[in-house]
């Protein structure tokens, strides 16, 4: 049910059909939560049209580190709930690698250590990173220890320089 071999490329749902090969391409959703929630309304017809492709990146709304623990565990489950029920629909999943807090880390526990990962950057581009921030990588790096970690969005080179140090 997992992924467990690279992509030629990840692409966004809404892109989906500008994959070059489908049956190479991971589709993802690079979207804000507003339209995900609207997603969910098409969960079947979604399912269906995900077949054709290599896999679906783990579903992705925000475990937003400024809300509420319960808010944040609620999307986890939701993400994960979602991940199932594709996966049972015969689609491989390539989870995802957000959390909330660290609170939240054991959600990663999911999934096996050294399984692959994806996550998208989204929203991540816009502040400052800080020390933190790093920290706060540093531990899920650690935590799971992906054999791969697939990104999908702008990288800023802080982040860069972990990935680089850890996938050594």
């Amino acid at each position: 049910m997992l992924l467990n071999e690279e992509p030629e490329e990840i692409v966004p749902f809404d892109n989906k059909n500008s994959c070059k090969n489908p049956n190479r391409s991971v589709v993802c959703y690079y979207e804000k939560d507003e339209k995900l929630y609207r997603r969910l309304l098409k969960l079947d017809s979604d399912t269906i049209i995900l077949k054709k492709y290599m896999a679906v990146a783990g579903f992705d709304l925000s475990p937003r580190l400024q809300t509420d623990l319960k808010n944040q565990k609620f999307n986890i489950l939701l993400n994960r709930m979602i991940d199932v029920y594709r996966a049972t629909n015969g689609i491989k999943i390539l989870p995802n690698f957000r959390i909330g807090d660290l609170e939240t880390l054991d959600s990663l526990s999911t999934y096996p250590v050294g399984s692959c990962f994806a996550v998208g950057t989204l929203d991540c581009s816009c502040w400052k990173v800080t020390e933190a921030d790093l920290s706060y990588m540093m531990a899920k790096l650690l935590y799971i220890r992906p054999s791969k970690l697939f990104i999908y969005g702008k990288l800023k080179e802080e982040y860069k320089r972990i990935l680089e140090k850890f996938c050594k």
